[in-house]
C-alpha cells in the first residue's frame, strides 16, 4: 500500500510539472474566479473495526493495536456562497488492526488440524489481523466558518481491492458443532487457527464529519471521523454471527492550490 501511494504521489507531481508553472497558474486562478478550490491531502487514520451493539460473547478486550494506517486524497470544493459548498473526492486508504479479547461460546469456524475446518462455540482467548486497502469516493457539503476554518459532513463509497481478516485462539476450549458439543481443549502453547480473507465484502458505504484549520498559506491541517454502514463481512457470511463495522478517525495535513 505504501509503494503505491508513493507512486501515486510521485505521478501527480511529475503530470504537475509537466503542465508547466505558468499553464497550472492560469488554470487554477480561472477555477477559483469560478467558485472552485482544490486540496491535495495525506495522513494517518486511527480505529478499527467493531461490533454494534458489543455481544455479551465478548467479555474483555486485552489487547489493542492500531497500526500505522495510511491515506491520500484529493478534494475539489465548489463554493456557492462565501459560506457553503460541495466537496468531491478520491482517496487511496489503508484500514487495519489487531484486537485481543476474552470471549465465551463465540460462534467462529476454526482449522484444526491437518487444515479440518470445524465450526462452533469457542470460550478463551481469540485474537484478530484484519487490513484492507480501498478506492474511496466521498461526496460532502462544507460550511466555511471564515478565512481559517471550515466544516464538512457527507458520505462516502469505497471499492476494497486488497485485504485479509485472520488470527488464532488459544487458552480456552472449544465446543463442535453448537455450545454442548465434543469439546477440545487448548492450552496456553496450543492454537488454532482461521482466515476469513476470501470471505470480505468488496464494497463499503458510509458517513464522515470533520473540519480544517489553515495554518498557512496554503498548508491546512484536518480531523475527521469516518463510520461506516455497511459490515465487512456480507450478509451470507455465517462463520461468525457478530457484525463488524469500521470506525476512524483521521488526521493529517492538506495543501491547497
Amino acid at each position: 500500500m505504501r509503494r503505491l501511494i508513493y507512486t501515486t504521489l510521485l505521478l501527480l507531481a511529475t503530470a504537475s510539472l509537466a503542465m508547466g508553472q505558468e499553464a497550472r497558474d492560469k488554470n487554477i486562478l480561472a477555477a477559483l474566479r469560478h467558485g472552485w478550490n482544490f486540496e491535495l491531502r495525506a495522513g494517518l487514520s486511527m480505529g478499527g473495526t467493531a461490533p454494534i451493539p458489543m455481544p455479551r460473547e465478548i467479555r474483555g478486550v486485552e489487547k489493542y493495536n492500531p497500526k500505522l494506517n495510511v491515506h491520500v486524497e484529493g478534494q475539489a470544493t465548489k463554493w456557492f456562497d462565501p459560506h457553503w459548498g460541495l466537496v468531491m473526492g478520491l482517496r487511496m486508504e489503508q484500514k487495519g488492526m489487531v484486537t485481543g479479547a476474552r470471549v465465551k461460546n463465540y460462534h467462529t469456524s476454526l482449522l484444526l488440524g491437518e487444515g479440518a475446518e470445524m465450526s462452533g462455540n469457542w470460550t478463551g482467548y481469540v485474537e484478530s489481523n484484519y487490513a484492507a486497502a480501498s478506492i474511496v469516493l466521498p461526496i460532502s457539503a462544507a460550511y466555511k466558518i471564515n478565512d481559517y476554518g471550515k466544516v464538512q459532513a457527507g458520505l462516502y463509497a469505497g471499492y476494497r481491492f486488497d485485504g485479509s481478516f485472520t488470527g488464532h485462539v488459544t487458552d480456552g476450549h472449544f465446543r463442535m458443532g453448537s455450545p454442548v458439543g465434543e469439546r477440545v481443549d487448548f492450552p496456553a502453547d496450543k492454537q488454532a487457527t482461521y482466515d476469513f480473507s476470501g470471505e470480505l465484502s468488496r464494497f463499503e458505504a458510509g458517513m464522515q464529519v470533520g473540519g480544517s484549520w489553515r495554518a498557512y498559506r496554503h498548508f491546512l491541517v484536518y480531523g475527521e471521523l469516518r463510520a461506516s454502514f455497511t459490515p465487512i463481512f456480507p450478509g451470507s457470511f455465517t462463520a461468525l454471527t457478530t457484525k463488524l463495522y469500521p470506525i476512524y478517525v483521521s488526521t493529517g495535513f492538506s495543501y491547497l492550490f
